[in-house]
């Protein structure tokens, strides 16, 4: 389900380039970076795992990690959302409001050792130079057809929840290189963080349309003491 969210994360930190190509980001913890950067180098270039192994790691890459989300209670709405109605059949379409949601965000730029750090510092200043002041607003399409097939399988309904927004907020970066001395050259790594804020759609459902009659209120000497306007499901 979070699938659309982390996509546009990751598409949001690809935009940036190196040499007029854009730096490659890939879904993974720093503990699996390069390998996962390896396996779609390997993918792009036609060869195999092994080949692109036994060879140093193309740098630049970026690798993206996901915390948890985690419900935003102060953004929580108890009400539900109506996407259509069918009056022949007394039904509508309707859903609960969607689940707002934030979750930390931690980007690792991997630069190598060779002309590392002139090349993490343009990098640095192109994502961080979109945000306006601390954050950014990115597009979410919940209808794009590949969120339903493997390995994704949203659940359709989300198809409902068209094209939305998610929001991003930065504290910077910090560097991470391998500071260890005497153990061959120095591995310039810097870390990006934040969190995002987004909504998660429910599941639609169909419920009954209401429909109002006029009713007349009497008492026991049949006067009639007001009209009320009563809901019937």
């Amino acid at each position: 389900m979070y699938a659309p969210l982390f996509e546009a994360i990751r598409s949001f930190f690809a935009q940036a380039q190196w040499r007029g190509e854009s730096v490659l980001t890939v879904f993974a913890g720093p503990d699996r970076a390069h390998e996962e950067a390896q396996r779609i180098m390997a993918r792009k270039l036609g060869k195999p795992i092994k080949e692109v192994s036994d060879r140093a790691m193309w740098t630049p890459f970026m690798s993206v990690w996901f915390g948890s989300p985690k419900l935003d209670q102060a953004k929580y709405n108890p009400h539900r959302l109506v996407f259509s109605k069918n009056f022949e059949t007394g039904t509508a379409l309707v859903a609960r409001y969607p689940r707002p949601v934030t979750a930390d965000v931690q980007v690792d730029l991997w630069c190598g050792s060779a002309g590392g750090h002139n090349m993490a510092q343009a990098i640095e200043a192109q994502v961080e130079l979109r945000f306006f002041p601390e954050h950014i607003a990115l597009p979410v399409d919940w209808s794009d057809g590949r969120w339903y097939k493997k390995p994704y399988w949203l659940s359709e309904h989300a198809r409902y929840f068209g094209r939305t927004r998610l929001v991003l907020y930065t504290d910077g970066w910090a560097d991470n290189s391998d500071l260890e001395a005497g153990e061959g050259a120095k591995e310039v790594r810097r870390t990006w963080s934040g969190r995002l804020e987004a909504f998660i759609p429910h599941r639609a459902e169909e419920a009954r349309l209401v429909s109002r009659v006029e009713v007349d209120i009497c008492d026991y000497n049949a006067t009639v003491l007001d009209s009320l306007t009563v809901a019937e499901e």
